[in-house]
């Protein structure tokens, strides 16, 4: 699972004509990079697993 609040958080700033990459594999963390202003951007995440109980 990732946690999709903070997903959010990190892109709310973005205006709605910016390009986001989002790169998805197996047994990596998640991806999500982007240009904005002529500065790049990334943004690297792990998933996490809930506890049960």
């Amino acid at each position: 699972m990732y946690n999709l609040e903070h997903i959010e958080g990190m892109l709310k700033i973005l205006k709605k004509n910016v390009p986001v990459t989002i790169q998805l594999t197996t047994n990596e963390p998640i991806g999500i990079s982007y240009n904005m202003d002529g500065a790049e951007f990334a943004y690297y995440m792990a998933p996490y697993m809930e506890e049960d109980g």
